[in-house]
């Protein structure tokens, strides 16, 4: 019965720091991301702001087709930051199976970077919105 109650004691913490975590991760990369492109496409921004949390890279892209109208051009860039992101990963994990950087890095690498470069391009971390009409 002890080790079943100093089992959960240590990993309490795990199971709420981690969810608390992501949570605060996707307020600050995709949570902003969404209230600043809402307010440029003047649409509900709280709404985009927890799908930001919630759902983090997929509720960027539901904003993202709820406010930018699709065109051959931005297709190919998005394709063309595709490439790109591809081979900075493929980069790091060559670089992590050399044991130069930690193996923790290409995943957050994607989840951080990679997907907001790909969806939004150059403006992926301006989260301010000031200056929007």
């Amino acid at each position: 019965m002890k080790l079943l109650v100093l089992f959960f004691i240590g990993l309490a913490p795990l199971v709420l720091l981690i969810p608390l975590f992501m949570l605060l991760l996707n307020l600050m990369i995709y949570g902003l991301q969404n209230r600043n492109i809402c307010s440029k496409a003047s649409l509900n921004v709280k709404s985009g702001i927890l799908l930001g949390v919630l759902i983090g890279p997929l509720g960027m892209l539901i904003v993202l087709t709820k406010a930018v109208k699709p065109t051959i051009k931005n297709l190919i860039f998005g394709i063309s930051r595709v490439l790109l992101i591809v081979a900075v990963n493929w980069v790091i994990i060559k670089a992590a199976n050399l044991d130069i950087v930690c193996n923790i890095l290409s995943p957050l690498f994607i989840y951080v970077i990679g997907i907001t470069f790909v969806l939004r391009g150059k403006n992926s971390f301006k989260l301010s919105a000031s200056g929007i009409k």
